[in-house]
């Protein structure tokens, strides 16, 4: 059995926060060149973005910035955050906020509003986040709202981002842009998301897999501990399986992965291969697995999902000692150790991160890390835009990054570009430096 590589990750910045948020507060936006944008919501109103920027010497430095979102109310507190990005060439973006406000009418009830952030009018000079933040629309809600997510829809043949919120109904529900008035309206969910019918309690989370060709699967998770896997046949709108079981106690998280990575090979690496077999194995032709934490009992890895009628049911794999360090609150699968195959990073409320690795027919815990406050978010993404994810993790009070060291990275990658190619690392580092050269350009 071949050992797990091992995870090697540094502290390096920490973000203290005025208020602590919850689950549902981060969110991320992708903008140029790769580079993430993080966005946190505390409960108290206030909304921070986290980004890297050059100095004066070219030296990257975290800048934390306090957005000024309008239309945030004494006595609001922000339950949930999503943001995308509209386009893939610029800047255009859209921002959630599930918000609770308490009324004053002696009844104890409560007010709820969706509170939808876009560049409708676009002010020159002005930063993108600083431009939204001053044009808002907003969506009373007769429910409480939870996890505030998006998903791109076919609306008559237009690919549109919309909204999808769970509410304290028992109902999913989607919210799609009215652009001829410049807002967002609720549109009929089942249409579109036909997996989300007769639900029986609270959804608490869900995750989409969408890597298949003609294929969306989804999963979702309730607050009485039930979990279903609905495959849906994108061109005709219907569900063709289903796959459910139920926790004794409520999940916090599900995440539907695959155990290989999917890059794609750039073409001058695809040029140098010995073997075109030597690429990953498509995302589409490896076997769907489930990561389920729950709150009060070991989170499970249901293996090989049956995708459609007739498959043999999902094999069932506890995460040894995952409970053991009070609740898991949160999750994120990444290829953590870059070692080609996802590993399953769990957060929990006894402030630690757990990372479990694939040991032969076991999932291993071959990780762990101490923070100072419990857990609630946690994500592995660039924000730099050098290529090498970072680890981002929310706690009580504050954003923790953990890098990896760029040294060791470059090493590794060298040693795998040699391996894949069969040069030399003359003869590597002269084909980089071809591929680094503009079109036309001649060598010296």
């Amino acid at each position: 059995m071949a050992m797990a590589a091992p995870v090697r990750l540094y502290d390096a910045h920490y973000i203290p926060l005025p208020s602590q948020g919850n689950v549902y507060s981060l969110a991320f936006l992708q903008v140029d060149r790769g580079v993430t944008k993080v966005l946190v919501a505390s409960l108290k109103r206030k909304v921070y973005s986290l980004e890297y920027v050059h100095d004066a010497r070219g030296v990257l430095h975290p800048t934390v910035n306090e957005i000024p979102f309008t239309y945030l109310p004494e006595g609001s507190e922000i339950i949930s955050i999503d943001a995308f990005n509209k386009s893939e060439n610029r800047e255009e973006m859209v921002v959630g906020f599930a918000i609770i406000k308490d009324v004053d009418r002696g009844d104890g009830k409560t007010s709820q509003y969706l509170n939808i952030y876009s560049d409708w009018e676009p002010e020159f000079g002005a930063s993108p986040l600083e431009t939204l933040a001053q044009n808002w629309r907003h969506v009373e809600l007769p429910f409480i709202p939870y996890q505030l997510q998006h998903a791109v829809v076919d609306i008559n043949g237009t690919l549109d981002t919309c909204f999808l919120l769970s509410g304290s109904d028992k109902t999913m529900h989607l919210y799609c842009e009215d652009k001829p008035n410049q807002s967002f309206r609720e549109e009929p969910l089942e249409p579109l998301f036909p997996e989300f019918a007769d639900l029986p309690s609270v959804v608490l989370w869900t995750n989409f897999y969408k890597d298949i060709p003609g294929l969306r699967v989804t999963a979702l998770a309730c607050e009485c501990g039930y979990i279903r896997v609905s495959v849906v046949d994108l061109s005709l709108l219907r569900v063709t399986h289903v796959w459910s079981t139920t926790h004794d106690n409520p999940v916090t998280s599900v995440r539907l992965f695959t155990l290989g990575t999917r890059l794609e090979a750039p073409e001058f690496v695809r040029a140098a291969l010995r073997d075109p077999s030597d690429l990953a194995t498509p995302a589409d032709h490896q076997p769907l697995h489930l990561l389920v934490t729950n709150a009060l009992m070991p989170s499970a890895v249901y293996s090989e999902l049956p995708l459609a009628p007739g498959r043999p049911p999902p094999r069932r794999h506890l995460l040894a000692d995952s409970d053991a360090s009070d609740v898991v609150t949160c999750s994120c699968v990444c290829d953590i150790n870059m070692d080609s195959r996802n590993e399953l990073v769990l957060g929990t409320y006894g402030q630690e991160i757990l990372v479990y690795s694939l040991q032969g027919n076991t999932w291993a815990q071959i990780w762990r890390h101490s923070f100072s406050q419990p857990l609630l978010g946690v994500t592995y993404v660039d924000l730099i835009g050098d290529g090498i994810n970072e680890l981002v993790v929310l706690t009580n009070h504050g954003l923790q990054v953990l890098q990896h060291d760029t040294r060791e990275a470059a090493a590794l990658c060298r040693q795998r570009l040699e391996t894949l190619s069969g040069l030399t690392s003359g003869d590597l580092g002269r084909l980089v430096e071809a591929a680094r050269r503009p079109a036309g350009q001649q060598q010296p």
